[in-house]
Order: C-alpha cells, then structure tokens, then sequence
C-alpha cells in the first residue's frame, strides 16, 4: 500500500477504540517514538498497560521492561516486572523465552539457584516451539555443563546433532568440543578438526585456535581428512530457520526444522 502516516495512524486509534490489544500495542511505540505527533510516554505506557490487560503477549514483554528498568517515569518493581514477563512467555513471545532461561542458567550457574529445571523448560520451549537454533545451543551446552547429577552429554550431543545441519557456528564449535573430549560420543579428532574448521568458517572465532592447537598433534593425514570432511560438511549446510517470535497455532502449522 502507498505511505499514508495519518490513515495509518487513523487506522490504529479506530482498533484502540474498538478495544483491540494488538492496535493499543503499536499506538503505544507511536507514543513512545513520537510518531503520533509529540511524544506522549505516560499515554504511551498507558496504552501498552491496557494492551497486556486485554492479553497481548508482546505487550507484556514491553510492560515488564518498564516496569525493570523503571522507563518513563514509572515506579520500578521487579516483582511486576518478572511477572510479565513470565505471562509474555508462556502466551509464546519466543525471545522472552530465551531471556528467562538465559537469567534462569546464571542464577544456576552462580549457585544462587539448585533447581535447572526453569532454564531447561524455556529453552525446550523456545527451540522446539519458537524455532530459535541460539536456544537450542544453548540447551546443548548446558545439559553438558550442569551440575552433577544432572550432567547428560548424550543429551548435549544429541541436541547438537539436530543443529549441525544448520550453518551456525556457535553449534558446530560445541560438536567439535564434544568430539575431542569424548563428551557423548567417543573421541575423534577428525571430525573434531572438521568441525572446528567449519565453525571458523562460519565466523566463530575461538574454533581458529582450537584448530592451531589440533595442528600440532595431528598427522597431516588426519588434518587432510578433516579438511575434505569440513568442505563436504559445509556444502550441506542448511540456512539458519527463522524465528517464530509469538508462538500461535497458525504460526507453527508448518513442518518443525528438528524433525
């Protein structure tokens, strides 16, 4: 359609009137990025108030971040803060799901936290639901690095099998990292090497000095081997899958890319 701000704008006060959460949600960033005319931050909260009210999901990602960080003036209140953001990802916002888990693994990680089972449960959700491949290397690498008794490498390198497919350095790091420990599969440094070889290919810069490190360990016709293996690996690889941001029905009709 052809630019047209105020039928726009119209547009989205006619949804606010008719008590639509998602129009009182972008009414809301109007107010907050001045796009409605002036920029209004107290209508603006207001509005996204009454969006997460009527059951926006996204909106109470944003209300929960204002209410953190005490943005606009509004009084800071963690409790509130966290709550929204609780609701925002169980009604499917996929990156609140990530950030919960994310928070969840540190307090775990710095022993203020014993139970795993939060940071485990979003990062399920996000990856499976939410389609989020950064989530799902995540959950490799902490079945790995959790505390015993609930360290679980077959686990970790299971997950990791489904995200090698995919060009993601991140994941074909930690698939090298297991092969060269032994971590849920037996060692071998060939596919170590190839592995290492492909996540710095992809850009992931720490896999470059574990591939220095291989070199002076390994005869040239392993390093040979797991060059060719890397070339063939990075010929298949899959681009990244998208997102899935809020997890309706509709939105993940479609084949899931870890099947």
């Amino acid at each position: 359609l052809p630019k047209d701000v105020p039928q726009g704008r119209t547009l989205i006060e006619n949804g606010v009137g008719a008590g639509d959460s998602y129009a009182m949600r972008l009414a809301a960033i109007g107010y907050l990025r001045g796009e409605f005319g002036t920029q209004d931050i107290s209508k603006a909260i207001t509005l996204m108030q009454q969006a997460a009210s009527a059951g926006d999901p996204v909106a109470m990602a944003h209300l929960g971040w204002f209410y953190y960080s005490g943005y606009g003036g509004i009084t800071r209140d963690e409790a509130k803060a966290v709550d929204y953001l609780h609701r925002s990802a169980e009604a499917g916002v996929t990156r609140v799901q990530h950030m919960l888990a994310l928070w969840a693994w540190k307090r775990y990680n710095n022993r203020e936290a014993q139970d795993p089972s939060e940071f485990f449960k979003w990062y399920e959700r996000a990856y499976l639901r939410g389609h989020s491949i950064v989530s799902l290397g995540n959950l490799a690498v902490d079945y790995w690095f959790a505390r015993a008794p609930l360290t679980n490498t077959s686990r970790s390198f299971s997950l990791l099998q489904l995200c090698v497919r995919y060009a993601f350095g991140y994941c074909h790091f930690g698939f090298a990292e297991a092969y060269r420990a032994g971590a849920g599969t037996p060692v071998d440094l060939v596919k170590a090497y190839a592995s290492y070889t492909v996540a710095s290919q992809l850009g992931y810069q720490e896999a470059s000095k574990r591939l220095q490190e291989l070199d002076g360990s390994m005869i040239p016709a392993a390093k040979a081997a797991g060059t060719e293996l890397a070339s063939k690996v990075l010929a298949g690889l899959r681009p990244i899958p998208a997102v899935i941001e809020l997890q309706t029905p509709e939105a993940i009709a479609g084949p899931s890319p870890w099947a």
